[in-house]
């Protein structure tokens, strides 16, 4: 009786087989994953988009129930060199038109931030803490970036000084008014051709000349003034809506002027969007002008941040935008036919 050899095949991957099938799976997810965080900021992306229209839009139904746009802030009313307001910013001043009519009906504005047993225990800053962990007003936070969310401000910390007061507590605003080409206590002016860390066209001892007339453009070039109460009208755009920025992304992790219910507020067009002056690698301690002076900025990959114009439309610019139109687009009067969007 012959016997045959008969082979013998086992089932299952050969040490080499299974090195090229891992080896693949691997080429897959780094081709895949890339584009799976594209899809997710461009979703982000987005949304952020969405609600910075419909902070615009709030503007407007505020402006058509009450005449004229809400204040930035009422730190100061009209003229004071001091502070005499309520420090109420303009995202209170929207909650009713923005669907928190419940939270605003809690308020009692009739006392400012400063007023309360140790100071800023008033009843309208006691929902602050709030934001802490359980946001309330989600309509100001862009979902890239998370130090909204966190509350976070300049270096981690809770607007500036204030931390020691849980009560200031009160996140951080990612769509800002727009301040126009206000002067900062900075260096010489660099515009146009000079570094990318500095300013343009101004070079004031500080945002706006303190105790002048608001509805001036030499005090208020933009629609939004960062410590008086100023109204603006639509009528006091003469440049147009459509070319006159209304709203402005930026980073409230860079800023120490970033709370929901604080004193000052803004955004300014004559710093670079974002910029080496704002440069987050940098502490506020070895850099203090970054914490006051911070421009346009975002979390945004490609290089570009979000702006709302005067007409309530929404819009991405470039990092790269020419400085000068950037300064033109923030003021709201000047005749400049440059401040147009590109």
């Amino acid at each position: 009786m012959k016997h045959s050899n008969i082979m013998r095949h086992r089932s299952g991957f050969t040490l080499i087989e299974l090195l090229v099938v891992i080896a693949i799976i691997g080429v897959l997810v780094g081709l895949l994953l890339p584009a799976v965080q594209q899809a997710r900021e461009a979703a982000r992306r987005s949304a952020c988009g969405n609600k910075m229209k419909q902070n615009a839009l709030a503007m407007h139904t505020y402006a058509d129930a009450n005449r004229s746009l809400p204040s930035g802030t009422n730190r100061r009313t009209e003229g004071s060199a001091t502070p005499n307001g309520v420090w109420k910013t303009f995202t209170v001043e929207l909650m009713p038109f923005i669907e928190m009519s419940t939270v605003y009906d809690q308020l009692d504005l009739s006392q400012n931030q400063l007023s309360g047993t140790g100071g800023g225990n008033s009843n309208w800053v006691k929902l602050a803490p709030n934001f802490q962990g359980n946001p309330i007003y989600t309509a100001q936070f862009c979902p890239s970036d998370p130090d909204s969310f966190a509350g976070r401000t300049v270096d981690g910390k809770y607007l500036g000084g204030w931390a020691i007061n849980a009560n200031r507590r009160s996140g951080g605003r990612c769509y800002d008014v727009s301040l126009g080409p206000v002067g900062f206590p900075v260096a010489t002016p660099d515009c146009p051709d000079g570094a990318a860390n500095a300013f343009c066209r101004f070079n004031s001892n500080w945002w706006a000349s303190i105790g002048s007339p608001v509805r001036e453009i030499t005090s208020t070039p933009g629609v939004f003034n960062f410590s008086f109460e100023f109204k603006c009208e639509f009528k006091d755009i003469t440049d147009g809506t459509s070319n006159t920025l209304l709203l402005i992304e930026r980073r409230p992790g860079l800023h120490q002027r970033s709370a929901m219910y604080g004193a000052e507020v803004g955004t300014p067009t004559s710093i670079r969007p974002n910029s080496s002056f704002i440069d987050d690698t940098t502490s506020a301690g070895n850099n203090p002008q970054r914490a006051k002076n911070c421009g346009a900025s975002s979390m945004h990959t490609g290089g570009v941040f979000g702006v709302a114009t005067a007409d309530g439309a929404g819009h991405w610019l470039s990092d790269t935008i020419d400085f000068q139109v950037f300064n033109f687009l923030g003021n709201r009067g000047d005749g400049d036919a440059r401040g147009k969007l590109p």
